[in-house]
C-alpha cells in the first residue's frame, strides 16, 4: 500500500533547473566542490638568482623553516612518575630474582605396546556335585481368574 507522490511546486522545479545548470557550468570550468577543504600549505619563499650569461646556475635552498619550540615538561607528578619511583626503591631493597633458564626437556618416543598374548592352559576338572533332586513345585491346575484370586486369599 504506497501513497501517491506529492506532485513538485513550480519552486521546486526552478530550482533543481539552476542546480543542476549551476552544476555543468562548474564542470565545464573543472571545479570541484563538496567534501572538506583542505588547509592551504603557507607558501615557502623562494630566492630568485639573477643568472648570468657566462656563469652556471648556483642552486641555493629555501630558508628552513622555525623550529617549534620542545614542550615544556609539567611540574606536577602522575601515577606513573609514583610507580616508576616505588618500583625503584622495591629493586633496591629486593634485587630481581635471576631470571629462570629453560632447560630443554627430551622426550622419549611413544611406542604403542601390545598386549601380550598369553595362552593358560586350563585344565578340564569337571567338579560333579551330587545333590538331591528337588522337588518341582506343585503347578497349579490352570487357575485362572477369580478362582485364583479367591484361592491366593483363603490361605
Amino acid at each position: 500500500m504506497e501513497k501517491p507522490k506529492k506532485e513538485r511546486t513550480e519552486a521546486q522545479k526552478k530550482a533543481t533547473q539552476s542546480m543542476l545548470a549551476k552544476m555543468k557550468e562548474r564542470r565545464e570550468k573543472g571545479e570541484k566542490v563538496g567534501g572538506r577543504k583542505k588547509k592551504e600549505i603557507a607558501k615557502q619563499n623562494t630566492i630568485e638568482v639573477e643568472l648570468s650569461s657566462d656563469s652556471e646556475p648556483e642552486h641555493v635552498p629555501a630558508p628552513a623553516p622555525a623550529p617549534t619550540p620542545a614542550p615544556q615538561k609539567n611540574n606536577y607528578l602522575t601515577k606513573d612518575d609514583l610507580h616508576q619511583f616505588k618500583n625503584e626503591i622495591a629493586s633496591l631493597l629486593q634485587p630481581p630474582p635471576p631470571p629462570v633458564q629453560e632447560k630443554e626437556i627430551k622426550r622419549k618416543p611413544r611406542v604403542k605396546k601390545l598386549p601380550e598374548e598369553h595362552v593358560e592352559e586350563e585344565i578340564y576338572n569337571p567338579v560333579v556335585k551330587q545333590s538331591k533332586p528337588q522337588p518341582k513345585p506343585s503347578a497349579p491346575s490352570a487357575l485362572t481368574g477369580y478362582d485364583l484370586l479367591d484361592r491366593l486369599l483363603k490361605k
